[in-house]
């Protein structure tokens, strides 16, 4: 039998260190999925606590021994025949690994009472009543057993998976906060480089501003000069008009300052419109900046790549044997005009299975819809029907020959659609007509007479009893 004794909870060495590293560079999930397995971990240890609970209060209910070793435990075997004085017999004590021939139970035997032995058969009294003992097998225990070490090694197995898959998970996670512990180490220098040139990008704004903003004030001290100058010219000018209105050259003197006056007052104004202008252009150039400094960021690339880039490069002896800047020329040319042949081909070709697709079109245009062949065909099988039914009604009413000559009447002109053979084929030759003696005429027809020959009106003309040639309508 195996010991069950409880075992510890398992201790893991501490990495105060790394603990310390991972906390600090993990994210919100890597920290619920660190707290997930904490938790899956411990109910897995306590699940195999309840376990070995059971197993140890099944192992005491039967009374296996808890301690000591596996080669200490006594068991005493008992015969399962019974004598012919219906008792047990009993055999004195044995080892576990002897098993009789006999049907034998293992019952285990605890340290603190003494051993019994059982009385041999021969001092046994015939007269003593048979005792009934109530035993299990050795297979029936070997089975129970087996059956719960099947179950207990299932359950385990189970936990075991389940412990091994967490610990993958925690494995991949360590491993996916390492490779960004060691993205954001890297990430450090690239950093200060950006820092640096925004700095100076900054710098330059600033200069810029500061220039910008001394011109302005610059400009505004002049505009306010200006002001002060034309109102002083003014002053003046009225109290020149009012000392002496008669000074037309002063006057005229005063006009030429005044218009040059108001030509450099708007001339300034057109300035400071430029120097407007320029200042937004200055402003959207700066944004235009600042956004190529972000993607700059975003897309520049590093010293690994630049390293990968240049041992990816091709060298001297790379280049050497390859065709030189002429023959590629003239090479490229005699591709392009192939390829231009081509593509007029394409378009040539194109075009003609476009005329064809459109004769296709208008013969499919000019031919008749398969709907109305359809009902072409119904209709004339309709009317072919009821020409049937009418003579056999006619058959039936007439007799034979006389309903045969009226079909051979009624199908004299018709013929197939499809290969314009007649419908109704003569198997006798027609009989022929004889022609009438010319009259001898006395004297020529004059103009205006009746001529001879019949009209294919059918209304004039001679007419022979029996066969069907014209004559004419009314009899006179």
């Amino acid at each position: 039998m195996a010991k069950f004794k409880p075992i510890g909870l398992p201790s893991f060495p501490e990495n105060i260190e790394l603990m310390q590293e991972l906390r600090k560079n993990a994210s919100l999930a890597d920290a619920m999925a660190a707290l997930q397995l904490a938790a899956r971990l411990e109910a897995a240890e306590k699940t195999l606590n309840q376990m070995l609970l059971l197993v140890t209060e099944l192992a005491k209910k039967t009374g296996i021994e808890l301690t000591g070793s596996e080669n200490d435990i006594e068991t005493q075997l008992l015969l399962g025949i019974r004598g012919p004085t219906d008792k047990p017999l009993a055999s004195p004590k044995s080892k576990k690994g002897a098993h009789p021939s006999q049907e034998l139970i293992e019952i285990p035997v605890l340290p603190s009472p003494p051993p019994v032995v059982e009385p041999s058969p021969e001092i046994l009294p015939s007269d003593k009543p048979s005792q009934l003992i109530d035993f299990v097998t050795y297979e029936e225990l070997d089975s129970a057993m087996q059956e719960l070490y099947d179950e207990i090694k299932k359950t385990i197995t189970g936990i075991t998976t389940r412990s091994t898959a967490n610990a993958d998970n925690a494995f991949k996670i360590a491993t996916r906060m390492e490779q960004k512990l060691e993205a954001s180490l890297n990430l450090g220098s690239r950093m200060d480089d950006l820092e640096i040139l925004v700095s100076e990008y900054a710098d330059q704004i600033t200069a810029l501003d500061t220039g910008l903003s001394s011109q302005m004030t610059n400009y505004q001290e002049q505009l306010t000069q200006m002001q002060h100058d034309l109102e002083t010219g003014l002053e003046n000018m009225a109290e020149q008009l009012a000392n002496a209105g008669s000074d037309t050259t002063a006057v005229a003197e005063l006009n030429g300052h005044f218009t040059n006056l108001q030509q450099d007052l708007d001339n300034s104004l057109i300035s400071q419109k430029e120097l407007k202008d320029n200042q937004q252009a200055l402003s959207h150039d700066l944004e235009d900046l600042w956004k190529q400094i972000e993607k700059l960021r975003e897309t520049k690339s590093d010293r690994e790549e630049v390293t990968d880039a240049l041992r990816d490069k091709a060298g001297i002896g790379a280049l050497n044997g390859l065709v030189s800047l002429q023959q590629f020329d003239a090479v490229r040319g005699d591709f392009e005009k192939r390829i231009g042949a081509a593509y007029d081909k394409f378009n040539n070709q194109e075009i003609l299975w476009q005329k064809a697709i459109d004769d296709l079109l208008r013969e499919l245009n000019d031919k008749a819809d398969l709907i109305q062949l359809v009902s072409l065909q119904n209709e004339i099988t309709k009317y072919l029907d009821m020409l049937k039914s009418r003579m056999h009604a006619m058959f039936e009413i007439v007799g034979e020959p006389r309903a045969a000559a009226i079909t051979r009447k009624l199908h004299r002109d018709a013929a197939c659609l499809s290969c314009a053979t007649p419908a109704w084929m003569d198997v006798e030759e027609n009989r022929t007509v004889p022609a009438l003696p010319a009259m001898q005429a006395t004297r020529p027809p004059t103009i205006g007479a009746e001529a001879s020959k019949p009209k294919e009106d059918g209304d004039h003309g001679l007419c022979y009893p029996g066969y069907p040639l014209p004559h004419p309508r009314h009899i006179k």
